[in-house]
C-alpha cells in the first residue's frame, strides 16, 4: 500500500509541474500496474462548456453556442435541419474515420442518427449533432454534446457504443463578402 501511495504522490507532483494550461483540465481515469486508478491530464479544450440556459436535449443549440466560443457562427436549426441551414461538407452514412480529413477541430459539427431518440420520426435521417473538438492522446475523435441533461465530452467509440450512427459533416455557412 505504501508503494501505491508513493507512486500516486509522484504522479501528482508530475501533474502539478505541467504548464497551467495543461494542468487545468478535465481528467480521464487510467489504470496503472497495481490496478489503482489515477487521473491523466487531457487537453483543456476537451472540457465541455456548460450552458445553464440550455434545457435537456437541445443538442443543436448547445453545439451552436459551443462553436461560438471558438469563433464560429452556425445558423440556428434543429439537428435534422442543421446541414440544410449551414454548410454540408460531406455525407458520411457510415464510418466517420474515412472522412476525418474533412473535420476541422472546434469548427465541424457531425450529425448522427440515434434509433431510440424521441426525435426519430417522420423519416428523419438525423436526430443528434455534436461538435468535433479534436483527438485525444489515444487518437480517438472527441466531441462535445448535449444529450439529455448531460453537457459533456465524448469519444467517437463511445458514441458508436451508445448506438449513434454518423450521417453528415457540417461547417458554418460562409459569410458573403462585401465588395
Amino acid at each position: 500500500m505504501e508503494y501505491i501511495k508513493r507512486n500516486l504522490l509522484v504522479a501528482g507532483l508530475l501533474l502539478s509541474s505541467l504548464p497551467s494550461n495543461i494542468a487545468r483540465v478535465e481528467t480521464l481515469e487510467r489504470r496503472i500496474d497495481s490496478g489503482v486508478r489515477i487521473s491523466r491530464a487531457l487537453e483543456p479544450d476537451f472540457k465541455a462548456p456548460q450552458f445553464t440556459e440550455i434545457k435537456n436535449n437541445l443538442c443543436a443549440r448547445y453545439v451552436r453556442l459551443a462553436a461560438r466560443n471558438y469563433g464560429h457562427n452556425f445558423v440556428g436549426a434543429d439537428a435534422w435541419d442543421f446541414a440544410e441551414k449551414n454548410k454540408l461538407v460531406a455525407e458520411v452514412n457510415g464510418d466517420l474515420k474515412k472522412y476525418k480529413s474533412f473535420l476541422t477541430p472546434k469548427k465541424s459539427v457531425v450529425s448522427f442518427f440515434y434509433n431510440k431518440s424521441r426525435y426519430n420520426k417522420n423519416g428523419r435521417k438525423v436526430t443528434h449533432v455534436a461538435l468535433y473538438v479534436g483527438d485525444n492522446k489515444d487518437g480517438e475523435m472527441v466531441f462535445i454534446e448535449n444529450a439529455g441533461s448531460a453537457q459533456r465530452a465524448i469519444t467517437y467509440p463511445q458514441l458508436l457504443s451508445k448506438g449513434y450512427n454518423p450521417r453528415e459533416i457540417i461547417d458554418p455557412k460562409e459569410k458573403s463578402k462585401k465588395l
